[in-house]
């Protein structure tokens, strides 16, 4: 913005009255101003959806696949000019945003844009970290793999069976660092494992460790069972449904990440905790539904299911985290867990039209609603006295425009 915008509005402020006639010309001015700002957001808008579109064609990597060299140089090349490009662009944007701020922090429009943009920049970062765990997974593998073949008959032996039950993935780390005692400890494990349905558990069968990535339709979890774990069923895009039986106390971290073949969920209510990102990028699930019981409900646990269009977080929850936000086709959110404070960024950048919210709740933190450019209707489970004292955070402005009906 130049110098030279400034000194003619403060001019213009500065003008006697019988010449404050022209304000018209300064508000056009500022509008001109607020449109050429937004022009130029949606072009740094469009510059990241394409990185991002690149990062997914280009990093299309099968976890269950092996790479030789080649590809291994390949994709250690495609992660090298894709972290440059997302540098660059990180640091024009943050350049461009920053001298526009006094716009910026003067305008919801904008702010808003602003806040999509780091939420796009994030989920980009995350994404390519994402990626790039799972490609050095491989690598260790293949790594691995070349030690094996290298041992004796028992680890080809192990190795064979290892890949009968399509264990690779998680026991990659383990081949990479064979030695000595630790050789023999793996020639020895299968007595810490068993196997149901295909999956690999702990001995006891009380945590499913595994579930291998070709896994397709229905998967009825074993009933002994209580713990999913970190990354259990991680990249099974193939299956459609998964029974969560009653046993069950913990959903671990990334415990379905990127299932997106998944259509439904049920969260029995004996399922206690929902550790972070559990959910996420499930992208064709629509329907879900989380039963009375559940008490923690972890961050980002459903972020970016893009199917869910209603969404029901009971009572019993305790301790709830920004789970919703980038669905961005949910509609309808029911907020019925005993808190005190809605989650930063919770439903940021989703399509909500209606809100419903516990009377516990005393406080909106900053950006909750950000991007709901189309909520209308909050429904308060509370009083119009209590509704008057819940501080609201900055950039919801959404919400301070919708109508507001009161439980009594």
């Amino acid at each position: 913005m130049s110098h030279l915008r400034y000194i003619i509005i403060l001019c213009m402020a500065l003008l006697p009255i019988p010449l404050l006639a022209q304000t018209d010309e300064v508000e056009a001015l500022q509008d001109s101003e607020t449109m050429e700002i937004k022009a130029k957001m949606l072009l740094f808008k469009s510059e990241l959806s394409d990185l991002y579109e690149r990062a997914m064609v280009y990093l299309d990597i099968d976890a269950q696949s092996s790479m030789t060299s080649a590809q291994q140089n390949m994709y250690e090349d495609r992660f090298k000019r894709l972290n440059l490009a997302l540098q660059s662009f990180n640091a024009r944007w943050n350049t461009y945003s920053q001298a526009q701020q006094v716009y910026i922090a003067d305008n919801d429009s904008l702010l808003s844009w602003s806040d999509e943009m780091q939420m796009m920049q994030q989920a980009l970062t995350d994404s390519l970290d994402s990626k790039k765990q799972q490609f050095d997974q491989i690598v260790g593998f293949n790594n691995a793999e070349k030690l094996l073949f290298s041992q004796d008959s028992i680890y080809k032996q192990m190795y064979e069976e290892a890949m009968k039950l399509s264990l690779v993935a998680k026991l990659a780390p383990r081949l990479e660092n064979l030695k000595s005692k630790e050789q023999l400890r793996f020639a020895s494990g299968n007595a810490s494992y068993a196997s149901s349905g295909g999956a690999l558990l702990n001995k006891k069968k009380t945590t499913l460790i595994f579930c291998p990535q070709g896994m397709a339709g229905t998967f009825t979890i074993p009933s002994t069972v209580k713990t999913i774990g970190e990354m259990a069923f991680g990249g099974c895009r193939k299956l459609t449904d998964v029974i969560i039986p009653s046993s069950v106390t913990t959903i671990g971290k990334w415990a379905f990440l990127d299932c997106t073949g998944l259509l439904s969920m049920t969260i029995p209510g004996t399922v206690k905790t929902i550790k972070e990102e559990a959910f996420s990028g499930c992208s064709q699930m629509t329907s879900l539904t989380i039963e009375e019981g559940v008490e923690t409900i972890g961050t980002n646990v459903f972020y970016c299911c893009h199917g869910l269009k209603t969404v029901t977080v009971p009572q019993s929850v305790t301790k709830l985290g920004n789970a919703f936000n980038c669905c961005y086709f949910l509609e309808d959110a029911v907020i019925l867990a005993n808190i005190t404070a809605l989650p930063r960024g919770i439903f940021a950048n989703c399509a909500l039209k209606s809100v419903t919210l516990s009377a516990t709740i005393t406080k909106i933190e900053d950006y909750a609603f950000t991007g709901c450019h189309d909520l209308t209707d909050v429904y308060f489970k509370g009083t119009k006295a209590q509704w008057e004292k819940v501080e609201i955070g900055d950039v919801n402005g959404s919400i301070l425009t919708a109508t507001v009906h009161y439980n009594a």
